[in-house]
């Protein structure tokens, strides 16, 4: 298979993000709007394996997990952040270089990540590496391994 240009991912990337930014913008979803976020992502074209190997390539290329502590600033965004309390993830900066539209500029330039967002992309690239594994098992021992 081959691999995506920066060019192809992004075109696919919009045309993701054209069928559920209605429900990407939404605070909360509820169960039945997830489900259906997850057959749009499943079932309507995106199980092709181009898209597939480009978004499990971005995340494994740019998504390192940190060890940090969030600026003083930070509490102007969400008062209940504690600057002194050390977090271990990645940065919104290499969120930004897999799904950028997870991500958003602050007036003063603090990126912040959109979690809900970033979950339904997650929860794709999840099935797609669980998807891949299965597909590795049968290659392997003829099914699923116990």
């Amino acid at each position: 298979m081959s691999q995506l240009t920066d060019e192809q991912y992004q075109t696919l990337w919009n045309m993701r993000k054209q069928r559920i930014s209605e429900l990407a913008n939404k605070e909360t979803l509820t169960p039945e709007e997830m489900g259906f976020a997850y057959q749009l992502a499943q079932n309507e074209g995106y199980q092709d394996d181009e898209i597939e190997e480009g978004l499990a390539e971005l995340y494994a290329k740019y998504i390192r997990n940190y060890l940090y502590t969030y600026k003083d600033q930070a509490k102007n965004i969400d008062p209940s952040i504690d600057p002194n309390e050390e977090h271990i993830g990645p940065m919104a900066q290499d969120i930004e270089k897999v799904a950028p539209d997870c991500v958003k500029e602050t007036e003063d330039g603090t990126k912040v990540v959109d979690g809900n967002r970033l979950a339904l992309v997650n929860s794709g690239v999840i099935a797609d590496i669980v998807r891949r594994l299965d597909d590795l098992e049968t290659r392997l021992f003829g099914g699923k391994s116990q």
